[in-house]
């Protein structure tokens, strides 16, 4: 097999390069051409030892990179806004093309298949094949004296030819010890962690009703009025790298509620063990609870709770809770009235700004088609409430919503089942 394009375009369109285990020292700056079928670009290239920089401070697309193949951290820095982070591994890659590159090369087979000159360079030529595969997919060309790479070359998949990078006017000797650190003018960029941790979160005791959704770290409680005789829906996500852990009771009247007689007895001990990690949980309208209760014990979750409106009603209702996380969809039914309850509910802010996108929708061969009707925004204070309502036609009435950072609101569709 060979590599298809798309899957590396990315890589060599800022590819910078490969630097193999510095056997010796090595110092020079060069320029770093990169090939394609439809384009060609440059960027500068130095090296000394095991740290290069890459860099294009002109024209579009500015980029600047240092990376310490020694301790394989990258870091990334941004021209335009002086800022830099620093990248541990394989998160460098995103920042860093080279180790895209190297991660592809992993899987590949080497060969040393000769010796040759490459812009006036003696260099040992491998080639690479994917295992269990004969076709050729990549070729490296190496520089004994530079200990680095003089070119590469990838085979794309079927007729869309190759694509090159390789080292061109080289001057040996010492770089600027500037060139390899930080401006001292650059400010290191928050990790995602580290905003995450900033973020308010409930840390003691908290109420609110259904639907409502909330950060919770350590200590904190959260208590949700639900509809009794509803079944009640909790969502959790893990936000943070280690493990978080948390309870869920449910109560009646102020009582915790026993189900030791119950079969199979609901579950209360909760545990998301990696960053993103998702958990859901449904509990039953016989279980007649008329309030939820979350304790995180370890880590940092967000938590939602929403009522499951009987499917047996006249009027078909469902809830949602929409902040500045992601935005999202309310959808009506052909031929039937919408009617969208919205609520100002932040948890760090007085008012909400809300946008939506007000369309009818229809799919042609599979395909959605969007008739917009309005686009609003409005400011909602929390607990005031705005009602929308749209009357039945041919199309589905879909709203889509977003919310700025730092707001929230619950929402509740009704749409006549009949």
């Amino acid at each position: 097999m060979s590599i298809h394009k798309h899957a590396v375009y990315a890589i060599l369109a800022l590819a910078v390069c490969l630097l193999g285990g510095q056997a010796i020292a090595a110092e020079f700056s060069a320029d770093l051409v990169i090939t394609q079928p439809d384009e060609s670009i440059t960027i500068k290239l130095f090296v000394r030892d095991s740290v290069y920089r890459v860099e294009q401070l002109e024209g579009e697309n500015l980029f600047l990179a240092i990376e310490n193949s020694s301790t394989n951290v990258t870091t990334a820095m941004n021209p335009e806004e002086k800022t830099y982070k620093e990248l541990d591994g394989p998160a460098g890659a995103f920042s860093n093309p080279v180790k895209g590159w190297q991660y592809m090369t992993k899987s590949a087979e080497e060969k040393l298949v000769g010796t040759e000159t490459i812009n006036g360079f003696e260099c040992d030529h491998y080639t690479y094949n994917y295992p269990g595969q004969t076709e050729l997919v990549l070729e490296r060309w190496h520089s004994k004296k530079l200990n680095h790479f003089v070119k590469y070359l990838v085979h794309y998949d079927g007729d869309m030819g190759d694509g090159t990078m390789e080292i061109q006017n080289v001057v040996e000797g010492p770089q600027d010890d500037a060139l390899f650190t930080v401006p001292a003018d650059y400010t290191r960029e928050k990790t995602p962690d580290e905003i995450e941790m900033e973020r308010p979160a409930i840390t003691s005791l908290a109420s609110s009703e259904a639907p409502i959704r909330r950060r919770m770290a350590a200590g904190g409680e959260l208590r949700v009025k639900v509809v009794p005789g509803l079944s009640s829906r909790i969502k959790a996500s893990n936000l943070i790298g280690d493990t978080s852990t948390f309870r869920v009771h449910l109560y009646a009247a102020g009582q915790k509620m026993d189900f030791s007689n119950v079969s199979p007895v609901p579950e209360e001990n909760f545990s998301l063990t990696y960053k993103g990690e998702r958990g859901e949980k449904m509990y039953g309208m016989q279980h007649e609870a008329d309030e939820i209760r979350v304790l995180c014990d370890k880590g940092r979750i967000m938590m939602t709770v929403v009522d499951e409106y009987s499917s047996f009603d006249d009027m078909a209702r469902e809830q949602y809770y929409f902040d500045a996380s992601g935005g999202g969809g309310v959808s009506g039914r052909e031929n039937r009235p919408l009617k969208v309850i919205v609520t100002g509910d932040s948890p760090t802010a007085e008012v909400s700004h809300v946008k939506i996108h007000v369309y009818a929708q229809e799919f042609v061969d599979g395909y959605e088609q969007k008739e917009t009707i309005e686009e609003i925004e409005f400011d909602l204070k929390n607990k005031e409430v705005k009602t929308l309502e749209y009357p039945a036609g041919e199309k589905a009435i879909v709203l889509y919503i977003k919310i700025d950072e730092g707001g929230g609101i619950k929402v509740l569709k009704e749409v006549p089942r009949f």
